[in-house]
């Protein structure tokens, strides 16, 4: 065993999927209508199914901070993308003993150096090797951002143009290593018979420009068309018509059902490959992605506003593992296989050492479902309205917008502007009832300002009675 004093039972394999822009109402076992999700809907229905889970924020960088730093991405502020000043997940796997691999294709994950930690962080594609043979001294511009002059703002540049240039001529091109190669990748590294291993694998093909490698729920169009469509778009939202808009979702769940049936295809090869009895599958989302709903799609970024609806924000979580006896361990601390209670991507480093029987550490904001008291607290997601949420060049000069969600109320709030949703009532957030609620509306908003206040000061806090008597109010306020 990689860890001693443990019982037999506990796992000494992770693999967390991350599924870029994967909304979870379509998903079979959310409730969608289509075969999207055949063999993710098996692993949930032999797992265990989290129906509220929460992203901490609309838009990936921002989100992978919350998942991989159990930290919220804007507190504190200046820290916003300078992951040098926060602990991640694979720093403290990575000192428990575990080989800690990520295969992304994200640009963006090198150049706010998301692979910190990590024994090996690979992109298949190399497109993030851009940063390769840079001095110390430059990668810290990369974080830091000193004008448009710089070094780092032709790097910034580059790598967001290699995003954007989705076609030449007729023929697309995918900017992104597609599920297949990351599988390979992944696949490369687990040939080694390796025992205590943490692997993240983090999936871009349901992410925009949504070129389908298979056709599953329409007829195959050709590229002419779907280039035209997606720069419709992206540049006059308002003019997509029913008809196009259905082009869109079909795009959209065709990758869907693409990463699923290779989640299948992986899972099947590495049975072979490591102890899937003494592994533990991990499957979520970093946040969702507008298809029409108010006339917008995407996520954020360029003329697309930061939106903190549920279709950004509800995204899936799936804990499943061959072994019974670890899937009954973990349903029964949280009492079941379908977890009811709201979780944040804040609670899923914290929920990981909890599954592997690790201590977690002062650093992380959030909290493990599977503690016996867990601390229930309203969710809490964050976002900056800019230009361009991945540039800290647009940061600096953004806006703040928050969203505080109790039991039955989402309270959104930005500057000059408060909205008021009853999720009861109103589980698509069609009314805003701040004027009519003022009340409930007023407190909430004094919560989430007193939350946010108390989650700064955390790191600093050393009195503990006056973190239990927060803890404590905001269990009651929960229940809302």
């Amino acid at each position: 065993m990689l860890l001693k004093g443990l019982d037999e039972m506990k796992p000494e394999n992770i693999i967390l999927i991350t599924i870029d822009a994967l909304r979870a109402d379509h998903l079979g076992c959310y409730g969608y209508r289509r075969d999207t999700t055949p063999n993710i809907d098996k692993l949930a229905k032999e797992g265990i199914l989290f129906k509220k889970a929460l992203a901490n924020a609309p838009y990936t960088t921002a989100s992978i901070t919350a998942i991989q730093t159990s930290t919220y991405p804007s507190i504190p502020e200046r820290d916003y993308t300078d992951l040098s000043k926060r602990r991640t997940l694979a720093e403290f796997l990575n000192k428990a003993g575990f080989f800690t691999v990520g295969v992304h294709s994200n640009p963006w994950f090198s150049v706010y150096n998301y692979g910190k930690g990590f024994s090996k962080f690979v992109d298949p594609m190399g497109v993030t090797n851009i940063q390769k043979g840079l001095t110390d001294k430059t990668k810290k511009q990369l974080i830091d951002y000193i004008g448009k002059d710089s070094l780092t703002y032709r790097i910034i540049k580059k790598v967001y143009s290699s995003l954007k240039r989705i076609h030449r001529g007729n023929k697309i091109i995918y900017p992104y290593a597609k599920a297949e190669e990351i599988n390979s990748t992944v696949i490369s590294y687990l040939k080694g018979s390796l025992e205590g291993f943490y692997f993240w694998i983090h999936y871009m093909d349901v992410h925009e420009p949504y070129i389908p490698e298979k056709f599953y729920f329409s007829q195959e169009i050709d590229n002419e068309k779907i280039k035209k469509l997606m720069d419709k778009r992206e540049q006059n939202p308002s003019a997509i018509s029913p008809e196009e808009r259905k082009i869109i979702i079909d795009l959209y769940d065709n990758g869907i059902r693409y990463v699923d049936d290779k989640i299948r295809e992986l899972l099947e090869t590495i049975e072979n490959l490591c102890d899937l009895n003494k592994t533990v599958l991990i499957i979520t989302s970093d946040h969702g992605e507008a298809l029409g709903e108010r006339g917008y799609y995407g996520h954020c970024g360029g003329n697309k506003p930061v939106t903190l609806f549920d279709e950004m924000l509800h995204v899936p979580l799936i804990i499943w593992s061959s072994s019974k006896e670890i899937l009954s361990d973990i349903s029964n601390d949280l009492n079941g296989r379908e977890f009811e209670e709201e979780i944040e991507l804040v609670d899923i480093a914290p929920l990981i050492l909890d599954i592997l029987g690790i201590d977690n550490p002062k650093t992380f904001m959030g909290e493990s479902p599977l503690k016996s008291n867990p601390f229930k607290k309203p969710v809490v997601s964050q976002g900056i309205q800019c230009a361009d949420p991945n540039q800290v060049e647009y940061l600096k000069k953004g806006k703040a917008i928050h969203s505080y969600r109790t039991n039955r109320y989402k309270l959104i709030y930005r500057e000059g502007r408060t909205e008021l949703y009853d999720l009861k009532e109103d589980p698509m957030e069609l009314r805003d009832i701040s004027m009519e609620q003022k009340k409930v509306a007023e407190k909430l908003k004094g919560e989430l300002i007193k939350t946010l206040n108390f989650l700064k000061a955390r790191k600093r806090e050393t009195e503990k009675t006056k973190v239990k008597k927060r803890i404590t109010e905001l269990r009651t306020l929960s229940k809302i």
